[in-house]
Parts: structure tokens; C-alpha cells; sequence
């Protein structure tokens, strides 16, 4: 049985049992899910799929669909989440960052409320200054220890994403980076290219690597295009964002723990859980951020950064064709792509002077 067809021990709950719950398994694939058992089978699209976790102290997650209310399916084995589908379906991946959040924050304002008690005020402003202090903990990892750490990320990536070999397409991209490097706050940066083997257009960034689908290729027209996915993944690099996501996670009261320990205990925390953000997006202040850094790249780099505008009415396109929006505006954690299109729109508006750009090519010529 290779891994897309890996089973879950679950249960099932119809609505025909009454209060019975009849034992069975769970199959993924690469398109839906699917509850085998003596009493009958239960299959829905992922796209289409209601996950929830139990509340209180249980552990549980429950599975719906829709259009098939009689049925429940429970499962107790937490390791489903690491299946490679709730990383690639926006759908479940939205589902899981929203359940991880609201557990996460859910314990942390117990931790934040129960230090208020002893320290009151004080706590208060720890609460208020968490951006701060969580800026303060990322500062204090060494540069060695961020590429360290940012390979042993690509380690564990590598044994959940199909990462193919295309020496082509990694060609490209290193051309492309070349024209883009002298537009970088740290023109010395050394960053690694990979192919991830998937049709769903996507990029995305660890310290010291970049990893884009097959599909992100299918997706665009020109490498200016591909210049303005790259400017904004260097963005979140840049800016640490892989860090001040896993960190912020735990609330103030823990980082501000790690704030103040030597950067070993901030090392240590950010290597035990760098799975946290294969599966996750950043939050919509982060995207924004890189996208204002990725375009700066690009102007001070002499490269057309209406690329980047370009890219998005690509993706916009995509998410319209695929019937994504719904999900993106309400569920994702990114911004709505029209909404980003707009504001770099009004980056381009504000060019007084438009300089000579650098043609690119994909030969790099």
C-alpha cells in the first residue's frame, strides 16, 4: 500500500444505527476521502469535506460532508493531519490552520489569564507587546543556525512532497534569480531551487530554499512572472516569517520565555516543530508584507515588478476556473487576490519614473 492510500482506523455513525457506531477505516487519496466498514461505505470529494476537531479535552476529529448529513465518521488517530492531502487541498489546509489557531490561541489566553492573576498589569502589556517580543526572538537566531535549521525544514518537506528532479526548470529559476540578486537587501544570499511534482500552481519558501510546483509553470506566461513569485518568496525570507509564524504560535507568555533565554532555546523550539509550517499559509499581514518587499526587490533590481501584478491576475484566473474563491476570501489566510492586485497597482501608480527594465528570458540571455 504506497502512502496515498494509507488507512486510519475510524468510526461510523448513521443515521439508520441510531446511537451505534460501526467500526471501519479511512482511505485518502489524492481526491477524496473514503470510510469503509461492514455497514456501508461513505466517500465525498476532499473540496467538499467538513473537518472538526472534538471540543474540550476530546481528541477526536470528525469528518461530514453536506449532501450526506447521515453520516459521521470519527477518528481518534490525530496522524491523518499528516497526510500529504491536508497539505496540497486548500480546502483541508484552510480547515486544519483554523482548528490549529483557534486550539493554540484557546491555550494560550489560559496560560495569558492565569499569569495575569499573579503579575496583573504587567501581563497585560506582555499580551500587547507579543509582536514585539516575538520580533525580539527571532532577531536572536544566529545566521548559521537559520540555514541549519532551514535544511533540516527541506529534510522534512522532502518525505512529504513529491519533489521531482528537472534540471531545466531549476535552471530557469537560478537564471532568473541571477537578474534578481543585485535587487536584494543581502546580494551574497545562497538559496536552493526544488520542483515539487504537482499541478496545483503554488511557491513557497524555508530558509536557504524555494520550492515551486510543476503546476506554477503550467500557470504563468513570462519570467517576469516568475521574477515577481520568487521576489515575494524572498520576501518571507527576508523578513523571517517561517520563524515569527512557529513562535507566535505559542503565545506571548512562551515566547517571551525564549526572548530572553540564549538563541539555543529558540533553535531548539523552532527545529521540534518546523512541521508547522509545511501545511500552514501566512497570515495576511506577513503576505503583504512580502509582497511590498518583493516588489522593492524587483524595482531595485531594474526588473518590470508588473510582473508580480501579472502573476496574481494568473492566480486570480486559476481560482476562478477552479472555483477557489470562496474558499480563498473566506477561509484562506491570504488576502483576497483582487484586494492585492489593488494595492500593488497603487505601488505601480506611485512610479513617477518608470526606469529601462531588464528584459528576462528564460535562457537568461
Amino acid at each position: 500500500m504506497n502512502k496515498d492510500e494509507q488507512s486510519y482506523n475510524a468510526f461510523g455513525y448513521h443515521a439508520s444505527l441510531g446511537d451505534e457506531a460501526v467500526p471501519g477505516r479511512i482511505v485518502l487519496t489524492h481526491f477524496t476521502f473514503r470510510f469503509e466498514s461492514e455497514a456501508g461505505v461513505f466517500e465525498a470529494p476532499l473540496k467538499e469535506l467538513t473537518l472538526r476537531a472534538g471540543k474540550g479535552n476530546d481528541e477526536r476529529l470528525f469528518f461530514s460532508h453536506a449532501d450526506q448529513p447521515e453520516w459521521r465518521i470519527i477518528t481518534p488517530d490525530s496522524a491523518i493531519l499528516a497526510h500529504r492531502v491536508f497539505t496540497w487541498n486548500n480546502h483541508l489546509r484552510s480547515q486544519v490552520t483554523a482548528m490549529a489557531n483557534r486550539t493554540v490561541w484557546r491555550n494560550a489566553l489560559v496560560v495569558t489569564v492565569g499569569f495575569c492573576l499573579v503579575f496583573g498589569l504587567g501581563c497585560a502589556l506582555l499580551s500587547s507587546c507579543a509582536g514585539w517580543v516575538v520580533q525580539a526572538a527571532v532577531n536572536r537566531i544566529p545566521p548559521a543556525a537559520e540555514h541549519d535549521l532551514g535544511d533540516k525544514m527541506y529534510a522534512a518537506a522532502k518525505t512529504e512532497m513529491p519533489i521531482m528532479h528537472d534540471d531545466e526548470l531549476v535552471a530557469r529559476l537560478n537564471k532568473i534569480y541571477e537578474k534578481l540578486r543585485p535587487g536584494l537587501p543581502d546580494t551574497n544570499l545562497v538559496v536552493k531551487f526544488h520542483i515539487v511534482d504537482s499541478s496545483i500552481p503554488n511557491a513557497f519558501s524555508i530558509p536557504g530554499h524555494i520550492l515551486v510546483t510543476r503546476g506554477l509553470f503550467d500557470l504563468i506566461n513570462s519570467p517576469d512572472e516568475m521574477a515577481g513569485v520568487m521576489a515575494h518568496e524572498f520576501g518571507h525570507i527576508r523578513k523571517k516569517h517561517v520563524f515569527k509564524k512557529i513562535l507566535a504560535s505559542y503565545g506571548p507568555s512562551y515566547v517571551l520565555q525564549i526572548a530572553f533565554r540564549n538563541s539555543r532555546g529558540v533553535v531548539a523550539t523552532i527545529a521540534q516543530n518546523s512541521q508547522i509550517v509545511l501545511g500552514r499559509s501566512f497570515d495576511r499581514t506577513y503576505e503583504r508584507e512580502a509582497d511590498d518587499e518583493g516588489w522593492s526587490y524587483l524595482v531595485a533590481a531594474k526588473i518590470n515588478p508588473r510582473g508580480m501584478i501579472d502573476m496574481l491576475h494568473q492566480f486570480q484566473n486559476y481560482e476562478h476556473d477552479y472555483a477557489l474563491t470562496r474558499h480563498s476570501e473566506v477561509m484562506s489566510t491570504h488576502p483576497p487576490t483582487a484586494a492585492r492586485i489593488e494595492r500593488l497597482e497603487a505601488h505601480w501608480d506611485a512610479m513617477r519614473e518608470k526606469p529601462d527594465f531588464v528584459h528576462l528570458t528564460w535562457s537568461g540571455e
